[in-house]
């Protein structure tokens, strides 16, 4: 498993969920790019939050379920 070189989301200080511009096809951030510590981002929806946090949930279950697989089989 590779995991991103790149943050893909943050939250602002007023909890805005960001997604990393540079995940979205055709957004031209060459301007930035360059640039160290700088992460443009695109706020989400409501719709798409709770979509994130859906597919989160499902996923952190499934790699919950094969560590304790895994546990199981070594004892």
């Amino acid at each position: 498993m590779s995991w991103p070189k790149e943050d893909m989301f943050a939250v602002t200080f007023d909890g805005k969920l960001l997604m990393n511009a540079r995940a979205l096809e055709g957004t031209d951030i060459r301007k930035l790019v360059g640039k160290r510590g700088v992460f443009v981002g695109v706020a989400l929806t409501t719709y798409e939050v709770r979509l994130l946090s859906e597919h989160a949930y499902d996923v952190s279950s499934d790699v919950a379920s094969q560590i304790v697989s895994r546990r199981r089989r070594r004892r």
